[in-house]
């Protein structure tokens, strides 16, 4: 027999459900990003971390969003000592490449947070 499923009775943003079901789907397909996500501030200096950021792994390959592409091309030059510096943290050699992409850097923020810090 099927089991009963709950159901909220209060509404909920279609953003929010859309937000939650891609986390669990993307930690479950690539629990490597996380163990990156978690080393990553120890890998690169306070700056570096606000403007450039981890977006996804795959097959060794470390796609990072940097802020500008002077970030970009900075990052070129430390991209070596980066990698380096994720595997020997995590333990293991997971990333064997690493490529910047520009775009916004910063987390996006739930429409009912918004309002409630506005």
């Amino acid at each position: 027999m099927a089991e009963k499923r709950k159901v909220k009775k209060i509404p909920e943003e279609l953003s929010a459900v859309l937000e939650r079901i891609l986390n669990a789907t993307d930690n479950k397909l690539n629990p490597e990003i996380d163990r990156i996500f978690a080393v990553w501030s120890q890998c690169v200096d306070p700056d570096t971390a606000k403007n450039a950021q981890p977006e996804s792994f795959k097959q060794g390959m470390l796609m990072v969003k940097v802020s500008s592409a002077p970030w970009s091309q900075q990052l070129e030059y430390e991209k070596r000592f980066i990698m380096e510096r994720i595997n020997s943290l995590i333990g293991a050699r997971l990333v064997t490449e690493i490529r910047f992409k520009t775009g916004s850097t910063r987390k996006k923020t739930s429409s009912k947070k918004a309002r409630k810090n506005g």
